[in-house]
């Protein structure tokens, strides 16, 4: 039947009657083909069954759905060009016919909550007032693509890279097309001038290579520079903190300014967005770029160094021996760091900063390098005078230094550990324990203590452990406190427990 069918329809057109407005005409059957009899007669139909078939009333090419995708922006003109999809700049052309009735196209939809996918737009656009040729839609749309002014979603990947194999195939195959869903959000169009700003911004902070100038391709550039350089600055936040270093406000609201800037999903609100906050963006950046630095040339722990350098100062300013810190050069350069430090301005002046500290911390040094050298000098008097009394007695071993050795601050000595401020406690300490220890010797003399030099050992100095639960344990402990009374009966007369 169908085959009849399109004899008869073929036979008609070649010797039949062709009636139009009204007005009947003879085909002559002259010619041997159908294509001549479609342009003479046809044509004159079809802008009235489809009113919006002359904006796309050229020959499709499938190979031109292919180059717009991947063809570099100076050719852009050149595809679909009967067409007017992209102007001498290689800018997708938004005044074009077909770009304007695509884009209204797909707002309507999205407003209405209608079906977006490729099968419904195909349908639509190859019927109804229009009348196109699929490969036509399918161009269009990988057009508005490749602008940013669309994006696609196929098997629940949500693509926005025109450059990406798996998002071509979605324009250049029939199938996969139908299958995909296509998303238009309504914005502001992004103006060529406001295309070329926002490269030039990116090269300027972030020395970004210039790229294509459209917004999908600069949208996925501001998304690529601020996910690296807020990954930067949480690892800088993590290091300030772990130092002391205040956190500046810019770091703390990083994510809230990557948020801002790249949550859309179209490509030109992206660039908007981008531009809008471009104060906060230069701001941030010139902040977490300082701070890198500052870190990755080692300046932090000499930060630190100077923040332990006020809190030790500040700690001990008070006892004997501390008179420098209140010196008038002094003061300067501790209120210097006292300005620096709690504002997290170091990074930021750190030639400042190092004025400040350098001399401030040998300052400090020559300061506990003299408590120093005092607290050695009253417990070796103490210790001697005991001794030359037959006493010998660990208590003030904790008080003794083999000399100092600075520790990796600089700021205490290695061997003993002890701060300025506990230096000058040590040295008010010795003399009266020293006494005490005299006092206690006296009260507990014996016989034998006349016969010669007595040494006591604190019992709970020596064993290993005070709580015994089984025979292994109170060997352990018995051999520990012999060996110390054998190591004290080598020096002693006499070893007396505590």
């Amino acid at each position: 039947m169908k085959g009849k069918i399109e004899t008869a329809l073929r036979t008609a057109l070649y010797n039949g009657t062709m009636v139009w407005n009204g007005r009947a005409e003879e085909l002559d059957g002259r010619t041997t083909t159908l294509n001549p009899i479609f342009n003479r007669y046809v044509s004159q139909v079809v802008p009235y069954v489809y009113p919006k078939f002359d904006m796309a009333a050229v020959k499709p090419n499938e190979d031109e759905i292919k180059a717009v995708l991947t063809v570099a922006p100076y050719a852009l003109p050149t595809v679909g060009a009967m067409l007017d999809l992209f102007g001498a700049d290689g800018h997708l052309n938004q005044h074009s016919a077909v770009v304007d009735e695509v884009r209204r196209e797909l707002e309507r939809r999205s407003n209405r909550g209608e079906d977006l996918s490729g099968r419904a737009l195909e349908e639509h656009f190859t019927s109804g007032d229009y009348g196109w040729h699929p490969a036509i839609v399918r161009l269009v749309l990988a057009a508005m693509f490749r602008a940013g002014m669309v994006t696609v979603k196929a098997d629940n990947v949500h693509y926005t890279d025109y450059t990406a194999p798996a998002a071509q195939v979605l324009f250049t195959q029939v199938r996969p097309f139908r299958r995909a869903v296509f998303f238009y959000e309504e914005a502001e169009a992004v103006t060529a001038n406001e295309l070329r700003r926002t490269q030039d911004e990116l090269k300027l902070i972030f020395d970004a290579p210039r790229r294509e100038e459209t917004a999908n391709t600069l949208a996925e550039q501001i998304k690529e520079e601020l996910e690296h350089w807020n990954g930067r600055a949480e690892r800088v936040a993590l290091q300030l903190r772990l130092a002391g270093y205040p956190i500046p406000e810019a770091l703390q609201r990083s994510q809230d300014l990557h948020f801002r800037v790249t949550r859309f999903a179209n490509p030109g609100k992206v660039v908007k967005a981008f531009l809008e906050n471009l104060e906060a963006v230069r701001t941030w950046h010139a902040q977490v770029q300082t701070l890198y630095a500052f870190i990755r040339d080692k300046k932090l722990p000499i930060f630190e160094r100077g923040r332990k350098l006020l809190e030790e100062i500040q700690r001990a300013e008070a006892i004997p021996g501390a008179e420098p810190f209140s010196e008038e050069d002094a003061r300067g350069w501790r209120e210097t760091l006292r300005t620096l430090v709690p504002n997290g301005r170091a990074a930021h002046e750190w030639d400042r900063f190092t004025v400040a500290y350098t001399p401030l911390r040998e300052c400090f040094r020559q300061v506990y390098r003299q408590l120093h050298e005092r607290r050695s000098e009253v417990h070796g008097r103490e210790v001697a005078a005991l001794e030359a009394n037959g006493i010998t007695v660990d208590e003030l071993l904790r008080y003794a230094c083999k000399g100092l050795a600075w520790d990796d601050d600089g700021l205490r000595c290695k061997a003993c550990g002890t701060s300025l401020e506990t230096m000058d406690l040590h040295i008010r300490l010795i003399r009266p324990e020293a006494e005490r220890i005299r006092q206690r010797v006296k009260e507990k003399k014996r016989p034998y203590d006349e016969r010669g030099k007595v040494k006591y050992i604190r019992v709970a100095s020596v064993v290993p452990k005070r709580w015994i639960e089984n025979k292994d344990e109170l060997e352990e402990v018995l051999d520990a406190l012999r060996g110390a009374v054998t190591d004290a009966l080598a020096e002693a007369d006499a070893v007396e427990l505590e």
